[in-house]
C-alpha cells in the first residue's frame, strides 16, 4: 500500500508538470479558479514531505525486519485447510449484492455489497485452481453485474469487479517477473483499447441521468447512446482537461489556498471526525447529514470551503495530503503520512500473525486491507478510518463464519 501512495504521489506530480507544459492556465475545478501553474509546486512539495513521511513509518514499523508469511504460503495454507469452492461460492453471492442494493435501501445489504467488493480479488488468487462450473457462474455473474451497472451509469461497480479479478491474478505471479510484465503488458493494452468506454459512460449518465431504471427500453436506449453519439474528439476537448482526470484536484488545490484564502481547520470538529469512525450506521448514512454535509467540519464537507461542489447528491474526493494539509500545512502532511504509514505497517503485522489461528480470515483481512488501502488514495482520514475499522471488524466476523461453514475438517467429520 505504501510502494502504491508513494507511486501515485510521483505519478501526480509528473501529470501535474505535464498540464503545466500543455495549458499553465488551466484551473481546478472550484470557484478560486486555482491555476496549475499557481497550485504544482506548492503540491509538489506537499508530495515530497508524504513521501518522506511513508519512509519513515515504514522505517520506524519494524515491518522490514519482521519475518512475515508471503502471499503465497497463505493460499497454499487456506487451500490445504478449507474447500475453495465453497468459498468462491459464497463470495459470489455476496458479490451480487451490488445489484440487490439497486433495489433495497437495507443496511446490511448496502455494508456487504460495500465492504466485500474486493471479493473478486480472492477469486483472482485462487482463479487457475477453480473448477470450470465455478469459473463459468463467476463469468456470466461479472457479465450481468457490468450490463446491470452500465445501464445505470455506475463505472466502477461496472468495471472494478473485473480489474480486481485480474489485479488477484496479477498478485498470485508476482514472483515469475516474465510472466508478470506480459500479462501487465497485456491488461495494459486492453484497457487503453476501452477507454472510450469511460467517456461514454460519462456521457450517457450526463444525458440520461445516473441510477437509471433498469428495463428492457433503458437498455436499448444505451445501447443506441453508446452506438450512435459521437465520441468526443480531441479538437473539442483540451489535452489539458483529458488529462486533468488523472489528478485529483483537492490535491493541488488546497495547498496553493491555504492560508492566504481558506484559514487551516487545526484541530476543529476533530473530536466528530473520531466519533464518527467508529459509529456503527455514521451520520454519512441519515439523510438530514446528506443534505448537509457541504457543511460538515470533517471528510467530504470541507471541499466546500475551498470552494468545489459539494451537495446531498455530489462529492469531490478529499485525499490524506488535502486532509492534512487543510488542517496544519505542511506540518500536517508530514504527521498524517508518518502515522499512515507505520498504522498500515502494523496492521498489516497484526493479520499476518493470524495466520496459524485461522488463515481465511488472515487472507480476507489481508486482502482487505490492501484493497481499502490501495483505493484511499482519493479517502480523507476519518474516510479510511472508518472503512478500515467498521468494514475491518465486519470482514473479520463473516470470514470467520465462512471459515467455519468450509473448513475441510468439518466435512471429513461429516
Amino acid at each position: 500500500i505504501n510502494v502504491v501512495y508513494v507511486g501515485f504521489y510521483i505519478s501526480q506530480v509528473l501529470f501535474g508538470l505535464v498540464m503545466l507544459l500543455v495549458d499553465p492556465k488551466h484551473s481546478m475545478s472550484n470557484s478560486y479558479e486555482t491555476t496549475i501553474e499557481e497550485s504544482l509546486l506548492p503540491f509538489t512539495y506537499g508530495a515530497i514531505l508524504a513521501i518522506i513521511g511513508i519512509f519513515c513509518g515504514v522505517k520506524l514499523s519494524n515491518i522490514l525486519k519482521t519475518n512475515t508469511p508471503t502471499l503465497d504460503l497463505i493460499l497454499r495454507k487456506v487451500d490445504n485447510e478449507y474447500k475453495i469452492e465453497s468459498v468462491i461460492t459464497i463470495l459470489l453471492i455476496f458479490s451480487s449484492c451490488s445489484i440487490f442494493r439497486t433495489f433495497t435501501s437495507g443496511y446490511l445489504v448496502s455494508l456487504i455489497a460495500n465492504t466485500f467488493s474486493f471479493s473478486t480479488i480472492i477469486v483472482g488468487y485462487f482463479w487457475a485452481r477453480l473448477k470450470n462450473k465455478i469459473k463459468w457462474l463467476w463469468i456470466l455473474a461479472l457479465i450481468i453485474t457490468f450490463i446491470f451497472h452500465l445501464i445505470q451509469g455506475s463505472r466502477g461497480y461496472a468495471i472494478f469487479p473485473i480489474v480486481f479479478l485480474l489485479a488477484g491474478q496479477l498478485l498470485v505471479i508476482a514472483e515469475n517477473k516474465k510472466l508478470l510484465l506480459k500479462k501487465i503488458f497485456t491488461y495494459g493494452v486492453v484497457f487503453i483499447l476501452v477507454m472510450p468506454l469511460f467517456a461514454q459512460i460519462r456521457d450517457y449518465r450526463i444525458a440520461l441521468g445516473r441510477g437509471a431504471d433498469i428495463s428492457v427500453d433503458t437498455f436499448f436506449a444505451m445501447m443506441d447512446y453508446m452506438i450512435n453519439e459521437p465520441v468526443i474528439t480531441d479538437s473539442e476537448f483540451k489535452a489539458s482537461e483529458s488529462l486533468s482526470r488523472f489528478i485529483i484536484e483537492a490535491n493541488f488545490a488546497i495547498p496553493s489556498l491555504s492560508p492566504q484564502v481558506v484559514p487551516f481547520r487545526d484541530f476543529d470538529f476533530m473530536k466528530d471526525e473520531f466519533i464518527s469512525m467508529i459509529t456503527l450506521v455514521g451520520s454519512d448514512n441519515v439523510d438530514s447529514f446528506r443534505s448537509n454535509r457541504a457543511d460538515l467540519g470533517y471528510g467530504v464537507g470541507v471541499p466546500s470551503r475551498y470552494g468545489f461542489y459539494v451537495t446531498e447528491l455530489n462529492s469531490v474526493e478529499f485525499p490524506l495530503l488535502a486532509d492534512a494539509f487543510s488542517r496544519f500545512g505542511y506540518h500536517g502532511v508530514l504527521i498524517y503520512f508518518f502515522l499512515f504509514a507505520f498504522i498500515i505497517c502494523k496492521l498489516e503485522i497484526f493479520i499476518r500473525n493470524i495466520l496459524n489461528k485461522n488463515a481465511l480470515v488472515c487472507l480476507m483481512l489481508f486482502t482487505f486491507v490492501i484493497y481499502s488501502g490501495a483505493l484511499s488514495y482519493g479517502s480523507s482520514y476519518y474516510d479510511l478510518g472508518k472503512s478500515l475499522i467498521l468494514g475491518g471488524a465486519f470482514v473479520a466476523i463473516i470470514s470467520y463464519m465462512i471459515a467455519k461453514i468450509s473448513s475441510k475438517r468439518m466435512f471429513i467429520n461429516v
